[in-house]
């Protein structure tokens, strides 16, 4: 599931703001401070569940309102969120719009926890958040999280019930054990004493029945006393309610009374019916004489406004339209002319006989020249000049280094050893001066020096001679040969260049006349400004031609709709008194011209319409009342026309007095007579007037009581037999104590005894004791087994999962960290919002606590991410600058991990680094990116919001 459009109609600094065509893998949001990062970020956590006023979302303008756009497989569904409404969704292909969890078995705080990841999520704040930490666990620890509470709990109530090691003396055990060993002793005791017991118990039993029977005596007169308070406490009521039905027996009251009844009437209601009806008649009158005024024929123009009313409030309702419209079409015409006017002069430069006959420029197939070509071609010949210029230059210097050579080969080879020649007559005077120098000393060796000497100068020049003549040769030859080489070579090239410049010129000959250049001799460069100028000219023309066809569009839209306002006009025209009489041929001629006298037209009629929707509304109002008044006083419908209402009213006023008076008797009487059936229907009176009754009803306590009440003549008779119950009511009281007293002294006695029912009780406080005291003794067994079991589980639970439940997450830290860090366990106290991890070198870090910040964020980032590649709903991941404390070889490894998560999960990222933004745009090219500014979204490519954010 990926969000494709996104649409914000009011949410914080965000107003009519929307992304469409959202990519399905990474997308990157970039702004700077306060551009809207966090309020998108709240946005895209909270829609799918609604908004309420709980959560921590900025203030909106009027009403938090906005739309997404989301694909899910082949389905598309549109969400609209307003207000604190819950989100309403529309399904695409069946159009059926409902009320659920957008994101299915995926709460609230899941998706806020695991699937929106900001830089304050990632660091560890309380390491007891057992919430989060059961969301970041999974199914694989979301139940055995619970386990160390548990435990703690099944240790606490054991200790309750017996300490820690189950002492029978202590805590609630202890009331248990004291019970069995009272009952131990007092069992002893109990059967040295049994017979005694047995005595006063036969004794007790025959006093209790002499208590029995006088209770029975004092019953009988308590309750006859009971009655006769009854009788006397209702002897008012009673005679008040024969007093009231007396007064009920008028007949001509009773009349007025049962037809009055079925009317359900109250004289507010009627007061109020006058009134209303008076205020409607003016009402009527006023607007009957305000309609009719400036009319010819009231009737016919009636039925014209029941005809054509609502086209006349459309047509009014469009006025301002039409207008806009209208300034539009004439606007438009003055732009197509002053945009004519400027291809016209445009065109003068190019080709003078164009002017005003675009169809010459039209006929320039510049769409099937291609400009790319043309350059090309153009700059091929200009390349091709310039080798054949150098060409020339290379072939010239070759022929000239030719003739060189050749002249350099006719000359003496003396001319070229002059400097051995040189050299070596140095050296023979070098050594005839020796010689002269020896001969001084030694005749002999002074001329034998002076001959080696010049042998040897002559044997050394020989030799340069004859080596530098052969020498030079050969590199004369060797030159000769190489410069006809190169120079031939050159030719060819020559030769092939000024076939390419030919063709080329050819071709660009072939533009100048699809281009319609009469110059032929014009600059290459011209040519391209001259293609350019033309293409853009055409461009031009055919906007302009749009326009034109959407000016006609536009005056024959406003054309129609104005003739149609000139139907209407022409039909109620007759039905004024003042009217103007119209040449329909002149404003039709003239219809956009004649626009506003239609249109002020328009807006009389629509004001003598309104006249006329009040008056018919008064007109239907007093109908309807007049017929509701019939209704209400039950009168002949037929007989409307011929009522006078306001007498019928002021009838029924008087009637509804009548009525009231006799009502408020007959609710006295039955209130009476309520109350004092409520006073009989205790259980006691009951029971005591309908003694042989089983079936009783409201109707047989009354008529019980009358019969009762009938026997007496007065209140006063009642009172004295009241007094003589009362002194024997006394008498039997005071048997009745003697007994009693005589039944304490006994019982005081037994007290002192104990009986074979004490040794019964006393065996039955110690089975009980015992009972209780087993039963306090398993539960105190099952708690502290459930706590050992539960210890068990947990740790064969953690020793067993350590490397399936965290493993993904540990492959993504690993990932992250280039294997300095290989695993991720979870910890000892599962409850604690915290993990341990291990390094390459086989080290346990026991809390994350020692890590570095950065370490620590990518550890919770990739318990994270492990988490969402868990969940099977594949859902849009939201990351608000979670990745600032990471360098650039973890950002771009963590970069790597979001990119093979994306072909899953759409992931937004939301940040204001220009680094963030470049990395992304280097490593995932199909990542795309949108700037964010003062609440508004624009696409970029990603190297220029990283400028932007730079």
């Amino acid at each position: 599931m990926h969000i494709k459009k996104l649409y914000i109609k009011d949410f914080g600094i965000y107003s009519n703001a929307s992304i469409d065509n959202i990519s399905p893998g990474i997308v990157v949001l970039g702004g700077k401070n306060r551009a809207g990062k966090s309020t998108l970020m709240k946005f895209l956590r909270y829609f799918p569940y609604g908004f309420s006023k709980s959560l921590d979302i900025p203030d909106c303008r009027i009403e938090y309102e906005g739309e997404v756009q989301m694909l899910e497989g082949n389905e598309e569904y549109n969400i609209r969120v307003k207000g604190f409404s819950d989100p309403l969704i529309t399904a695409y292909s069946s159009k059926k719009s409902y009320k659920k969890n957008l994101y299915g078995k995926i709460d609230s705080l899941t998706y806020r926890e695991i699937f929106t990841i900001s830089l304050d999520e990632l660091q560890k704040v309380d390491k007891k958040n057992e919430k989060i930490q059961s969301l970041l666990l999974g199914a694989g620890l979301k139940e055995i999280i619970k386990i160390p509470k548990l435990i703690a709990e099944m240790k606490k109530e054991g200790g309750k019930i017996g300490g820690k090691n189950g002492n029978p003396k202590i805590k609630l055990f202890k009331q248990d054990y004291i019970s069995i060993s009272e009952g131990l002793n007092i069992k002893e005791k109990a059967l040295h004493q049994l017979d005694e017991f047995k005595e006063f118990k036969d004794r007790l039993k025959a006093v209790e029945q002499k208590i029995h029977t006088v209770e029975n005596i004092k019953d009988s007169i308590e309750d006859k006393i009971f009655i006769l308070d009854i009788l006397k406490n209702n002897y008012e009521i009673y005679r008040e309610m024969n007093n009231i039905d007396v007064n009920l027996g008028s007949g001509e009251h009773r009349y007025v009374y049962e037809n009055f009844i079925h009317k359900h009437l109250s004289l507010e209601v009627l007061n109020n019916i006058k009134d209303e009806y008076v205020k409607i008649q003016s009402e009527y009158n006023r607007l009957k004489i305000n309609f009719s005024q400036n009319l010819q024929d009231s009737g016919k123009i009636e039925e014209d406004f029941d005809l054509y009313g609502d086209k006349l409030k459309e047509m009014e309702l469009s006025i301002s339209g039409l207008k806009e419209k209208i300034k539009n079409y004439n606007f438009s015409f003055n732009e197509y002319r002053n945009s004519k006017r400027e291809i016209n002069r445009d065109i003068i430069d190019i080709n003078k006989h164009w002017i005003d006959n675009f169809a010459y420029i039209l006929k320039v197939d510049t769409e099937e020249l291609s400009f790319g070509h043309l350059c090309e071609n153009i700059d091929e010949l200009k390349r091709c000049k310039d080798k054949i210029e150098l060409l020339n230059s290379r072939i010239e210097e070759l022929s000239n280094r030719k003739k060189l050579i050749t002249e350099e080969n006719s000359k003496p080879a003396f001319a070229i050893i002059n400097n051995y020649f040189v050299i070596c007559a140095l050296i023979s005077l070098f050594f005839i001066f020796l010689g002269l120098f020896i001969y001084s000393f030694n005749k002999i060796l002074g001329i034998i020096a002076s001959l080696i000497g010049g042998a040897l100068c002559h044997s050394i020049f020989n030799s340069i001679y004859f080596n530098s003549k052969k020498n030079r040769e050969n590199s004369i030859d060797r030159d000769r040969k190489n410069i006809h080489q190169e120079l031939e070579k050159n030719k060819e090239l020559l030769k092939k260049i000024n076939v390419r410049k030919n063709e080329l010129s050819h071709i660009l000959d072939e533009y100048k006349d699809k281009l319609g250049i009469e110059d032929k001799n014009i600059p290459l460069d011209s040519i391209k400004d001259y293609f350019r100028i033309i293409r853009d000219i055409k461009k031009r023309v055919i906007d302009l031609g749009y326009t034109l066809e959407n000016i006609k569009k536009l005056k024959e839209e406003i054309s129609l709709k104005l003739n149609n306002m000139l139907d209407i006009i022409f039909i109620f025209e007759g039905d004024l008194k003042d009217s103007v009489k119209l040449s329909r041929e002149n404003v039709e001629s003239h219809i956009i011209s004649s626009s506003e006298y239609i249109f002020e037209f328009v807006k009389k009629l629509n004001n003598i319409r309104n006249n006329y929707t009040d008056f018919k509304n008064i007109k239907i109002m007093k109908s309807a009342m007049e017929e509701d008044i019939l209704k209400k006083f039950q009168l002949d419908i037929s007989e409307k026309n011929s009522t006078d209402f306001l007498s019928e009213i002021d009838k029924n006023i008087e009637n509804f007095n009548i009525y009231y008076d006799y009502k408020i008797n007959l609710e006295r009487y039955e209130n009476l007579k309520r109350r004092l059936i409520h006073s009989l229907k205790l259980e006691k009176v009951k029971k005591i007037l309908l003694k042989s009754l089983k079936n009783t009803d409201d109707s047989d306590i009354f008529a019980a009581f009358k019969k009762y009440i009938e026997n007496y003549i007065s209140r006063e008779e009642i009172d004295r037999e009241i007094s003589d119950y009362n002194q024997k009511f006394k008498n039997e009281m005071l048997k009745l104590e003697n007994l009693k007293d005589e039944r304490l002294n006994i019982k005081e006695f037994m007290k002192k005894l104990y009986s074979s029912e004490d040794i019964y009780k006393a065996q039955k406080k110690i089975d009980s004791g015992r009972r209780a005291l087993k039963v306090k003794a398993e539960e105190y067994a099952i708690y502290n087994a459930a706590a050992f079991i539960l210890e068990k589980v947990q740790k064969t639970f953690i020793d067993n999962a350590k490397d399936t439940i965290l493993g993904s997450a540990s492959d993504i830290l690993s990932n992250i960290t280039q294997g300095e860090i290989v695993s991720v366990l979870p910890p000892d106290d599962l409850t604690e919002y915290d993990f341990k991890t291990c390094n390459e070198d086989g080290k346990l870090n026991e809390t994350t606590d020692i890590l570095s910040r950065g370490t620590k964020e990518q550890l919770f980032l990739s318990v994270r991410l492990s988490r969402i590649k868990e969940i099977k709903e594949n859902l849009p991941v939201i990351i608000d600058d979670s990745l600032v404390n990471f360098d650039n070889n973890h950002l771009k490894n963590v970069i790597g991990v979001l990119k093979k998560l994306s072909e899953e999960n759409q992931i937004f990222i939301l940040t204001c680094h220009s680094e963030l933004v470049k990395l992304i745009y280097e490593e995932d090219r199909n990542a795309q990116f949108f700037k964010i500014d003062q609440g508004s979204f624009s696409e970029v490519e990603g190297n220029v919001l990283s400028d932007y954010l730079g």
